[in-house]
């Protein structure tokens, strides 16, 4: 079993789990971009950067106010970089950074390049602060609470979290509570399970016609692809680079890996992950 994305303690939401052989499928999403609905306490610092640290309560400006906080917000979309919090998993000398933390110590880290494409439906209620943000992996939520609180010239802590959506892929309306699955699978239901081919629709799918092809497949041998090999797809559906997944003739996935032309103008496949 594996996942797609921690999650803090604090937060909740979608976390895509792969069970068995499907673990091999992770490296193909932990890339993709993730939404989140968070809410930020103004004029408070803490420890952790979330509620769950140690709060200090500090000055909070006159003239704030939603105009003014929408105006600092749209400064923080686009590229940028960030300092990754002491409290989080982030390895430093092949160990958690909150270990450090949890024991006083600072560690000097490396700012990483992030993007956050949008920040929207902005919310003020004092001193709670709400939004919608759009980001690519890698975005310490709580670090940008803080930041936005320096940005406003008071302070901010993270204080909800809850993440809503993953690459277009996994939506919160479509999960499932652990409590859920639960139930469901007292009762032998496997509706809980994310369809397959909901989950590849942006990569090449090509489907083998011979227990032959399967085996070289099986043995890691590449095999020529026939035109006819090839599923037909939609053709404003943007195929993500040459990566592509082999069926039989029962449908069952055999393998991931590349298409590419051979010198002789052959298409070829060429398998890097078996899967049967």
């Amino acid at each position: 079993m594996g996942h797609l994305g921690t999650l803090d303690p604090l937060a909740e939401g979608v976390l895509p789990i792969y069970l068995g052989k499907m673990t091999k499928l992770i490296s193909l999403f932990n890339g993709l971009g993730k939404t989140y609905k968070a809410t930020l306490f103004l004029g408070a610092t803490s420890t952790t950067l979330d509620a769950e640290g140690e709060i200090k309560p500090v000055p909070v400006p006159e003239g704030i106010e939603l105009g003014t906080i929408k105006k600092v917000l749209a400064g923080f979309e686009g590229e940028s970089w960030q300092l990754p919090p002491m409290y989080s998993a982030v390895k430093v000398g092949g160990k958690q950074l909150y270990k450090y933390a949890r024991k006083g110590v600072e560690i000097k880290r490396e700012p990483r390049k992030i993007v956050i494409d949008r920040i929207s439906d902005i919310e003020l209620q004092f001193p709670f602060l709400r939004f919608d943000v759009r980001c690519s992996k890698g975005v310490y939520i709580r670090t940008l609470a803080d930041d936005i609180g320096k940005a406003l010239h008071t302070g901010a802590y993270l204080n909800h979290l809850v993440r809503t959506e993953i690459g277009g892929l996994f939506f919160l309306e479509s999960a499932f509570g652990i409590d859920q699955i639960t139930k469901l699978i007292e009762i032998h239901d496997k509706s809980f399970l994310f369809p397959l081919y909901d989950l590849i629709k942006n990569f090449h799918r090509l489907k083998l016609k011979s227990t032959e092809e399967v085996g070289k497949i099986k043995n890691g041998l590449a095999i020529t692809v026939p035109g006819d090999y090839l599923l037909p797809f939609e053709e404003d559906q943007m195929k993500s680079k040459n990566v592509a997944f082999a069926f039989d003739k029962d449908e069952n996935i055999i393998a991931i890996g590349g298409l590419e032309f051979s010198q002789d103008l052959f298409l070829k496949f060429s398998p890097n992950k078996v899967l049967i």
